[in-house]
């Protein structure tokens, strides 16, 4: 039980990032038609302003928006979610482009506008990454339990 709550809670839903309001609408409606909680952000900000609290199992980033560039937001999860599948979209897509995106190794890169399918298995694919990355970890954990951090199954539960 414990395992599939941790699941859900890190790593089922997909956000969002474009500051395009119609393009975050028909990728939103895109993740429900295939069965994927997405959530929309209209800036870089927003983002991290809710992700403090709750983080996607996968982003799907546009590159040019005003205040934080996606440039700017995956440079930065590269550095403090190093394990976080990001998809990268753009519509101005040139070489220069394409080489900075790929310092940071995302796990597609799409050129809009996006073949529905390529996106939806880029993000099932970052959500297959990201669940192998928290199973990993909650293995990891319960590794280092030891039978003094469980609790006495005599004791009693404070109510």
């Amino acid at each position: 039980m414990f395992y599939r709550e941790v699941m859900e809670r890190h790593s089922r839903w997909i956000a969002v990032i474009d500051d395009d309001p119609s393009v975050r609408q028909a990728l939103l409606r895109l993740l429900r038609s295939a069965d994927i909680k997405g959530r929309a952000f209209a800036s870089g900000a927003a983002f991290l302003g809710f992700a403090a609290t709750s983080q996607p199992g996968c982003v799907v980033l546009d590159l040019h928006m005003p205040d934080i560039s996606g440039f700017e937001l995956q440079a930065w999860l590269a550095w403090h979610s190093p394990d976080m599948p990001i998809i990268i979209m753009t519509g101005q897509d040139n070489l220069e482009t394409a080489r900075r995106v790929m310092l940071h190794r995302p796990i597609a890169y799409l050129r809009k506008p996006m073949n529905d399918q390529l996106l939806i298995d880029a993000v099932k694919q970052g959500l297959q990454q990201s669940e192998e990355v928290t199973t990993a970890r909650l293995t990891a954990d319960a590794g280092q339990i030891t039978q003094y951090d469980l609790p006495d199954p005599g004791d009693k539960p404070d109510h």
